[in-house]
């Protein structure tokens, strides 16, 4: 199954609204929460609590701890897989094993882009279109995704889609059903950290077809 740019950003933005709005909110306004974690790796939204080891709210201390140690840290392309990388080698030390995903994630509700959130199936994506998945490695699978990000046509599809989805009739109903002034929609969809999010979902549904 391959779904065009176009379709991943309707399918992100009503992710954004039934997701992603209120976590983003959350890990904005202040310290980062063994609560607020757990809610975002439950079953019922990112699933990735499994990943992490020990039980109940409680075991999500230092995880959150390691996340505000960084909330007045810059995140831009030089410098994001190295400080996702020792965060990784920081949380094994805790929980003796590493948790990309659900690190990564975090990561990205508290910065946004040019965070790249480690996915298993973005990376069946990224090995589809002939590039190195990482298996494990953060900062192999963050080139890998730049290369898509940054190629041409993706942006070039990037733009058509953003473009369209402004005027498309489920933006206009989303922003009806949740009284989203039509400033405020505009800013969120034209945002890096939006089309961030576009290319994750190009890359989870990709499958082997040419890149549109």
């Amino acid at each position: 199954m391959t779904m065009s740019f176009r379709a991943c950003a309707e399918y992100y933005l009503r992710q954004w609204y039934e997701l992603d709005r209120d976590l983003v909110a959350e890990f904005s306004r202040g310290p980062v929460t063994c609560e607020l974690l757990s809610d975002m790796s439950s079953r019922s939204k990112y699933g990735v609590a499994r990943t992490i080891s020990g039980h109940g709210v409680p075991k999500f201390q230092p995880f959150a701890d390691m996340l505000n140690a960084h909330r007045s840290t810059s995140m831009t392309r030089d410098n994001v897989p190295a400080v996702i990388g020792d965060a990784l080698v920081r949380m094994a030390n805790y929980y003796s094993r590493q948790f990309p995903s659900a690190l990564s994630k975090a990561f990205w509700m508290m910065k946004g882009h040019p965070v790249v959130i480690y996915d298993s199936k973005a990376r069946e994506g990224l090995q589809h279109h002939g590039l190195p998945p990482g298996d494990g490695n953060y900062r192999v699978y963050f080139n890998s995704w730049f290369t898509i990000f940054d190629n041409p046509n993706t942006q070039h599809g990037l733009d058509d889609a953003v473009d369209w989805l402004l005027n498309s009739e489920p933006a206009n109903g989303l922003r009806a059903r949740y009284g989203t002034p039509f400033p405020e929609l505009e800013k969120l969809v034209r945002s890096d950290s939006f089309r961030n999010r576009i290319v994750d979902i190009y890359l989870f549904y990709y499958r082997g077809a040419s890149q549109a």
